[in-house]
């Protein structure tokens, strides 16, 4: 499982050692399956439909 996130979220992920993308063209890129999460917040409400 390789991430790719905002800059926090990627900060977060590599300081628990987890895999992060070197860029979002390279994640796409190597990607043969996507899954989108996104936390509820205030700046990601009404955000494909939720």
């Amino acid at each position: 499982m390789v991430w790719w996130s905002s800059e926090e979220g990627r900060a977060r992920a590599q300081a628990g050692g987890v895999q992060v993308a070197a860029s979002r063209e390279v994640f796409f890129a190597d990607s043969d399956v996507v899954l989108v999460h996104v936390r509820l917040k205030p700046h990601t409400r009404n955000h494909h439909g939720v």
